[in-house]
């Protein structure tokens, strides 16, 4: 028989390839699929997530918040309120605003704001790459937290985030 446009041996149909290794492959990733599927359903139906640490459970762990910011000078009020509503208590938090040190729209913005004693304004100096990894850098060499997390200016952290993540960390 001869093969050319339009004409398939006999044989070599897509039923042919199905049965050999492009088949199996095509299983084993609808069944890759379906059990994903089924993990992720069944995570989303338990409800430990939420109840994973209630609001009595002590705490004492310190954690160091670093949170870059290089022309945020528009959503600082938002950030303050998000950090703010955090449940965890303020003697055991160091917010640490890392603020490059030509950025003079938040610099203002910073300073109009009444900060609390645990938030600090760290000038980042002037220096290349600009980029959140060097001002992280800094602000880690000022940390004296136990834990550290690292929040963009946009972010709307759980408030339960820091406590579940300490008792996570420390289970009973």
């Amino acid at each position: 028989a001869r093969v050319g446009p339009g004409r398939v041996p006999r044989g070599r149909g897509v039923r042919h390839a199905l049965g050999g290794g492009v088949g199996g492959m095509i299983g084993w990733y609808v069944g890759i699929i379906a059990y994903k599927s089924v993990v992720v359903w069944s995570a989303s139906r338990t409800g430990t997530v939420h109840a994973l640490v209630p609001a009595e459970v002590e705490v004492d762990s310190s954690y160091t918040i670093l949170v870059p910011l290089y022309k945020e000078a528009s959503v600082l009020a938002q950030l303050m309120a998000n950090l703010a509503a955090l449940d965890y208590p303020t003697q055991l938090m160091q917010i640490l605003l890392l603020v490059e040190d030509d950025d003079v729209e938040t610099i203002a913005g910073v300073a109009a704001l009444d900060l609390p004693p645990h938030v600090e304004v760290v000038l980042i100096p002037e220096s290349y790459p600009r980029t959140k990894p060097k001002a992280c850098n800094i602000g880690l060499a000022r940390a004296t937290g136990e834990f550290c997390v690292i929040y963009d200016a946009e972010d709307r952290p759980d408030p339960a985030q820091l406590r579940k993540a300490a008792a996570a960390s420390f289970p009973p």
